[in-house]
């Protein structure tokens, strides 16, 4: 089977960054990364995103395959079509899951944001006086929405059972969460972007219900609030749900 010598790759930059007369340095500005990077994949302790495969090649003077290969290709010798295959797969997973790790972090680093908004928000309420029958209502359903969140942003799969594909299911469980939705199916065809909308909305209104019930109270006390604070919430849920409709439909 081919598969990438990380030594081999490794040796062939190095060699053909001499050949250039390039220092790790001069090479590491071309491709917009740092000299102890260059100094990892010559050591054959790394590889190169996928990203970075054509820029190094083209700074090389080689090709992509050649640079996978871990040598020169002569003119007259071809690889098979399986065998650029192989070669491509092992980068193309490795930079498949940086990408899908740096978007896990950075769902993280938002709810964590979105959790110490909504916080200062309740304790900004409680110094300028909301009355605490109000402030109770508003700490409930903030809870509800952290909680929500910890799943969306931390627990939640980001691909579904294969036999999700295969069969019409309307609905996801994980413990005690659950998504229902009636007249779609749930598949991997889908659920990247409905996972992306639920958190989407969630963030948003986890920072932005406290604030606009601050206002209603504010603007017109406690009846005011009584009034169209859930008009708010049942707004910000079907709208959320909407637009979960739409992109499951969109990409089913």
């Amino acid at each position: 089977m081919t598969r990438i010598d990380n030594e081999k790759f490794g040796d062939l930059i190095r060699r053909l960054r001499r050949e250039k007369h390039m220092t790790q340095k001069e090479l590491a500005q071309k491709l917009f990364v740092s000299d102890k990077t260059v100094s990892k994949w010559e050591r054959g302790a790394g590889m190169p995103g996928i990203t970075l495969l054509l820029p190094l090649a083209e700074a090389l003077g080689v090709t992509v395959t050649e640079l996978l290969k871990g040598e020169r290709i002569a003119d007259s010798q071809t690889l098979k079509p399986e065998e650029v295959d192989r070669l491509l797969s092992g980068p193309l997973k490795r930079s498949a899951q940086e990408t899908q790790s740096w978007k896990g972090r950075l769902w993280k680093l938002l709810y964590g944001v979105g959790a110490l908004s909504a916080a200062a928000e309740l304790f900004l309420l409680f110094r300028c006086g909301l009355p605490w029958e109000q402030l109770k209502e508003l700490m409930k359903i903030t809870a509800m929405m952290l909680l929500f969140g910890v799943w969306l942003c931390f627990l939640i799969p980001r691909q579904l059972p294969p036999y999700y594909d295969q069969n019409k299911i309307d609905y996801f469980t994980q413990g005690p969460f659950r998504i229902h939705m009636p007249g779609l199916s749930f598949s991997n065809r889908n659920w990247f972007y409905i996972s992306r909308v639920l958190r989407i909305f969630l963030l948003a209104v986890l920072v932005l219900y406290p604030l606009a019930c601050c206002i209603l109270f504010f603007s017109g006390g406690a009846d005011l609030w009584d009034l169209l604070s859930p008009i708010l919430l049942t707004a910000a849920l079907a709208g959320m749900a909407a637009s979960a409709y739409a992109a499951a439909r969109k990409h089913r």
